[in-house]
């Protein structure tokens, strides 16, 4: 058995989202709203360990989210202009990696974990929002997300020359921190 973690650089993060700001509020605190998402997150390996040993690690990856979200804005005060919110998602994500460990070098032998799958994602998410006093809102988030038996192929190299390969099943994890903007109509 193999145990690939991966680190990976801070990086890009673009997404849209079409939501809707219900008029329910739970507990006269929380005010739901629902989005449709569609977001990327594209990042540069930069580290990592193989069977927790220290290996040099290269690479990327690429995610791509399509998410159904439920936030709650978190409003006590009619005069609010920051607004706490929690949440999350659930949806399905394509993830398309392609990571080096083991050494370097033409001669040197390496193995890639590489591919690309989909699989059940979920996410876990905070944040605050700024309301400008316009139809434009500022927010932060800090994002858990997670995506259900990725299945990668792992191959060993030396030479130029495949020498063996097999499938990596795991789940693929991370964190995100993100600063957007809202349109409200």
């Amino acid at each position: 058995p193999a145990r690939i973690q991966a680190e990976f650089d801070s990086d890009t993060t673009l997404g849209i989202a079409l939501g809707y700001k219900t008029s329910w509020e739970v507990f006269g605190l929380f005010h739901p709203r629902l989005e449709l998402e569609v977001s990327t997150v594209e990042a540069d390996v930069s580290g990592g360990s193989f069977n927790a040993g220290n290996q040099p690690f290269s690479g990327d990856t690429r995610i791509d989210f399509f998410l159904v979200n439920n936030y709650s804005d978190i409003i006590w005060s009619d005069d609010q202009t920051l607004i706490p919110y929690v949440g999350g998602g659930l949806g399905v994500a394509y993830v398309d990696a392609n990571i080096l460990y083991a050494g370097g070098g033409s001669t040197t032998p390496n193995f890639v974990a590489t591919g690309d799958d989909s699989g059940l994602a979920s996410t876990v998410a905070g944040g605050l929002t700024w309301l400008t006093g316009a139809d434009w809102e500022v927010y932060g988030e800090a994002r858990y997300y997670q995506i259900y038996d990725v299945e990668l192929e792992r191959r060993f190299i030396a030479n130029g020359a495949d020498l063996l390969s097999a499938n990596v099943s795991d789940d693929f994890d991370g964190t995100s921190l993100t600063l957007g903007v809202r349109y409200k109509l």
